[in-house]
């Protein structure tokens, strides 16, 4: 006898478990009843929601209240503070309606906002054996900000089937089903594909049933809100953002060199609506917002070479909310620079045109765009963009001329081209030239000086003499 009881106990408890692992139970009721600590989740980012379905769009605002999201949704069982042996919601019953599922936001005194789904409403008393209703919903494009933090029902033997992006409910008639999802934050857009009654995964045909006849998003004021009745066969997308026609957002960026400004710019971007109002600017492509502002362009300095993810995100007045992505290529600087100046001519007459010539190189990663400026006496006379390659050279000339005779030191990027003379006799001698026909003294300079004479001019001519002598001997 005792073997045999064994061995039916033991087939009763793995019955239980194989049913468990087949319906995909969680291992325990999902957190969030009165009483317990929430989990940590940011305040929401957007003012305005949406809740769409096909074409028809439907602005939607948080009910907000002065208690947590789960002291709301005031869900008792026998082992609450607040019990019930119903095992259903006792949220105001203005939220609720018979027979039908409803959909909300709501927003704590935190500033978190949670998406609520409530099936059916209680009834003034229960009917037995109890008639089942049940309803299967699909969720894509959860938050990662969010969870969910209460499911109704919590116990361990529900009927309910729990995943984070699917959840399948069966409850009795005169009692409630539902969950609470909190975080909703940033910018999203989640897809609620629904099943009813026969359609549902936990529907009990062998039952009595008593079906789902409407599905609606509740919202506008608390004490009286407003009821928008959806398309049973149809999903919706509950959204942050309004109802306007979103903009195309659209996002352009030049290569850069660290150390340097690189340009970000916004301004392809369009809206039907044309009231774009902000620009959220992510540098790095962590999605965390760098800056925002109310023009399309933005300056960034990236402090590393490498291929750096940026987005820009354009929200309207509707809180409509688009993404733009691309990538900016940082190269090293490397140096560029003139290497080498140089002049056509160092003595020419007023008004006389003399070539400068220098040469650019770039030994960094990739082409530049530089300006080569010309100076005279420290100051900028002429400029030049020019586009030298990586590891190559360029030459760059410049035309100077002046009308005043004297001379100018000529330079380009401050590398010095020489000094150019400017004289009436564009033939005399230059510093470095030969002194005639290597005498001392020319004689024709030395009868023409006014104040050479007499004995002096004799000594002079004498000194000359010999100095020639020595030359032709040497």
């Amino acid at each position: 006898m005792r073997r045999g009881a064994s061995a039916v106990a033991l087939l009763v408890v793995a019955s239980v478990v194989l049913s468990g692992l087949a319906v995909g139970l969680p291992p325990g009721p999902p957190p969030g009843l009165p009483g317990d600590d929430l989990p940590d989740a940011p305040a929401a980012d957007a003012g305005t929601f949406s809740v769409k379905q096909g074409d028809t769009c439907v602005p939607v605002q948080p009910f907000q209240g002065n208690q947590r999201v789960d002291e709301f949704y005031d869900y008792r069982t026998p082992y609450t503070d607040r019990t019930s042996y119903r095992y259903a919601s006792f949220m105001p019953a203005r939220f609720t309606k018979d027979n039908a599922s409803s959909l909300f936001l709501y927003e704590g005194p935190d500033g978190v906002v949670s998406l609520v789904v409530v099936h059916d409403e209680q009834g003034p008393r229960e009917v037995r054996p109890l008639p089942r209703s049940a309803v299967t919903f699909r969720f894509d494009g959860l938050p990662d900000s969010g969870e969910w933090v209460l499911v109704d029902d919590t116990y361990d033997d529900r009927d309910d089937r729990f995943d984070r992006n699917r959840i399948d409910w069966r409850w009795g008639g005169s009692r409630t089903d539902g969950g609470v999802f909190r975080g909703l934050a940033g910018d999203f857009s989640i897809r609620i594909a629904p099943t009813f009654n026969e359609d549902a995964a936990l529907y009990t045909p062998d039952r009595p049933t008593e079906p789902v006849k409407s599905w609606a998003v509740v919202s506008g004021n608390a004490s009286s809100p407003t009821r928008t009745e959806l398309d049973m066969n149809e999903p919706v997308v509950v959204k942050s953002g309004g109802c306007g026609s979103p903009p195309d957002a659209a996002l352009a960026v030049d290569d850069g060199f660290v150390g340097e400004p690189v340009t970000l710019d916004a301004s392809g971007t369009t809206d039907p609506d044309g009231d774009v109002e902000r620009y959220r600017w992510d540098f790095d492509g962590d999605g965390n917002v760098d800056r925002t502002t109310s023009g399309p362009t933005v300056e960034h300095t990236y402090d590393a070479a490498g291929t750096h993810e940026v987005n820009v995100t354009v929200v309207d007045a509707g809180e409509n909310a688009v993404t733009a992505s691309t990538t900016v290529d940082v190269h090293r600087p490397g140096a560029v620079a003139v290497t080498n100046a140089t002049l056509s001519a160092t003595t020419v007459a007023p008004g006389e045109t003399v070539t400068v010539t220098a040469t650019v190189e770039n030994d960094g990663e990739s082409a530049r765009t530089v300006s080569a400026n010309l100076t005279v006496g420290g100051e900028v006379v002429a400029s030049e963009r020019v586009e030298v390659s990586a590891g190559g050279s360029e030459q760059v000339t410049f035309s100077y001329s002046a009308d005043a005779t004297g001379q100018r030191r000529l330079a380009v990027n401050g590398v010095g081209a020489g000094t150019l003379t400017v004289t009436d006799s564009p033939g005399a001698t230059t510093p470095g030239d030969d002194q005639g026909d290597g005498s001392l003294l020319d004689p024709a300079t030395v009868l023409e000086h006014p104040r050479i004479g007499g004995a002096a001019l004799l000594v002079a001519l004498l000194v000359g003499a010999v100095a020639a002598r020595r030359s032709d001997l040497s």
